[in-house]
């Protein structure tokens, strides 16, 4: 029996998890302590303590901030491995689940996360480096104080900490057919059964992801349009650069993330480049015609489907 699975074409499911070393730990006595001072039932109190002074993984989580910035700008939308039953709602972590990346921004994909990688690996050496002063602040007042004795177990040793500090990605293809060569017949006729629900479930999830860039692109004018209706009725109101910067990456974007054709699509991306000529913060700031434009256009986009 020979296993020929079929890779889809359109993209690749990727993943990314990031770890730090800064443990949030219950502190059972201290809880006890505060339930005592309210004559309180301990079990109804909880405190917990951070092992570690944020300013000593600040470059470690600038990092990840960034990082994580970059995957999201890049992928289309979360992947979902199974069809879900029509009245299942699927409601999937942001944070280490996997996404749907086109094979139109693999490249780029790849160029940025192995920079990402390169900058947190960085960044974690410097923090071996330093953590025998780390362990030095900890076990003073501007750390535990007095409490790093009960919590010292929990500290590994240097050469240990840095298994705790990682940015890993993950890539693997999305498996639109996977039919072995049988002779039974039977068996062969329950392996068509099971590779037609596989298509049906990866296109399921390609409609997903384009359903999803979509929205995306919609909820993104929308918010343009949000801060330009609060502009018309307020002049001390904010136009945000960044939230109109992000509509406008959106709108370029948009059509190479989507695995499947979509007229929806199609007609934000075309109310979209429509408004490009005034979607620019200090415009939309100085001016109101342009702000009713966006406006109208936003609007136009959300009758397009239900978000």
């Amino acid at each position: 029996m020979s296993n020929t699975p079929t890779p889809s074409s359109e993209g690749i499911k990727v993943r990314l998890t990031v770890c730090h070393f800064n443990p949030l730990v219950n502190d059972k006595q201290a809880a006890a302590e505060q339930a005592k001072k309210k004559d309180a039932n301990a079990r109804q109190h909880s405190h917990q303590v951070h092992l570690v002074d944020g300013d000593d993984i600040k470059t470690l989580k600038d990092m990840e901030t960034e990082g994580r910035a970059a995957f999201q700008r890049l992928v289309s939308a979360p992947w979902l491995e199974y069809k879900p039953d029509p009245d299942e709602k699927v409601n999937l972590s942001t944070k280490g689940c996997w996404y749907f990346l086109s094979t139109e921004y693999l490249s780029e994909y790849l160029d940025t996360m192995s920079k990402y990688r390169q900058k947190f690996e960085l960044a974690k050496q410097d923090f071996i480096r330093r953590y025998p002063d780390i362990l030095l602040k900890a076990a003073t007042s501007r750390g535990l104080g007095h409490d790093f004795i009960r919590f010292r177990h929990r500290f590994p040793t240097q050469d240990a900490v840095g298994d705790r500090v990682s940015f890993t990605t993950f890539e693997d293809p999305i498996v639109t057919s996977f039919m072995p060569d049988v002779f039974d017949e039977r068996l062969r006729v329950e392996m068509e059964k099971l590779d037609e629900r596989k298509k049906e479930q990866v296109e399921y999830g390609l409609q997903a992801v384009t359903l999803d860039v979509t929205k995306e692109v919609i909820k993104s004018a929308a918010h343009v349009g949000k801060q330009c209706e609060a502009k018309n009725k307020s002049s001390s109101s904010p136009i945000t650069e960044s939230v109109v910067e992000r509509l406008v990456e959106k709108l370029e974007m948009a059509d190479r993330k989507s695995p499947r054709p979509s007229a929806d699509l199609d007609e934000a991306i075309l109310i979209g480049k429509g408004l490009l000529a005034d979607l620019d913060a200090d415009i939309l700031k100085a001016n109101e015609h342009s702000r009713n434009k966006v406006i109208a256009g936003a609007n136009r986009m959300k009758d397009l489907i239900q978000l």
